[in-house]
C-alpha cells in the first residue's frame, strides 16, 4: 500500500464556530494517539498538535481552521476541510479521501439577518421612555441591546436585555441611542452588524430664571 505525504500551504481563514450536530467529539489537544473508527466523527479546532491520529476506513474528521502537526495523521477514512486552512506537517494518505468544504464544522444554521428597530422618541427630562419596537427579527431567536451617549463610540452593554424590543428606564437626564443585535443556532451565531440606531432625545427642564427692576410708582 503506498504512502504519500502532503503538505498543503493556503491563505489562513480560521472557523471558530463548530456544531455539536456535526461533531460528535471536539477535539483541542491531541497528547499521545487517537484512532476514529468507522461511523464516528471526530473534529480538530485549529491549533498546534503534537500527538498521532489514524482515521480509520469509514471515519470522518473535520478540520476546523488551520493546523500545525508535531505527530503523524494517518487518513485511511475521509478529512473534510475549509478551503482556506493551512495543514503543516506530514499527513499520510493511504487511501483516504479528502473533501473541501467551507462548512466543515458547522454551524449546521446560519447567523441571523440584521433586522430593524425603531420608536424614536422625545420626552421631558425624567420623564418615561415608552418601549423600543422590533421592526423586523431577521429570523433571530435572542438579542442583546447597548445604548451609547452619542450613537457613534461608548457602547454600552444592557444586561438583561435579550427581547426583541426593549423599555429604556425612566428619569433619563441626556440623549441615550440604542441599538440590537440578534443571534441564533447552538452555540449561538450572532448577525454580522448591528441594527439602525434609535434615539431617545431628552428636553433639558428650563431653569427658574429671574426677573428684575422692582420700582414704586
Amino acid at each position: 500500500m503506498q504512502l504519500r505525504n502532503y503538505i498543503l500551504t493556503i491563505t489562513l481563514i480560521l472557523i471558530v464556530k463548530i456544531s455539536l450536530g456535526q461533531c460528535g467529539t471536539i477535539v483541542n489537544n491531541i497528547p499521545g494517539a487517537m484512532v476514529v473508527n468507522p461511523g464516528q466523527t471526530v473534529c480538530v479546532a485549529a491549533g498546534n498538535y503534537s500527538g498521532n491520529i489514524t482515521v480509520q476506513p469509514g471515519g470522518t474528521l473535520r478540520i476546523c481552521g488551520s493546523v500545525t502537526l508535531a505527530g503523524t495523521w494517518t487518513m485511511m477514512g475521509t478529512l473534510i476541510r475549509p478551503a482556506s486552512t493551512t495543514i503543516s506537517g506530514a499527513v499520510n494518505f493511504t487511501p483516504g479521501t479528502v473533501i473541501v468544504d467551507n462548512n466543515a464544522c458547522g454551524p449546521s444554521c446560519s447567523a441571523p439577518n440584521t433586522g430593524s428597530i425603531g420608536n424614536p422618541q422625545t420626552i421631558c427630562e425624567g420623564g418615561n421612555p415608552s418601549t423600543l419596537t422590533n421592526g423586523g427579527t431577521g429570523g433571530a431567536s435572542t438579542y442583546k441591546w447597548e445604548w451609547s451617549p452619542n450613537g457613534s463610540n461608548s457602547w454600552t452593554t444592557i444586561g438583561g436585555a435579550t427581547s426583541s424590543t426593549y423599555n429604556p428606564p425612566a428619569g433619563l437626564t441626556v440623549d441615550r441611542w440604542y441599538r440590537r443585535k440578534g443571534g441564533d443556532c447552538s452555540p449561538t451565531q450572532w448577525s454580522l452588524s448591528w441594527t439602525n440606531t434609535v434615539k431617545v432625545t431628552v428636553i433639558a427642564t428650563p431653569s427658574a430664571g429671574t426677573i428684575g427692576n422692582p420700582h414704586t410708582i
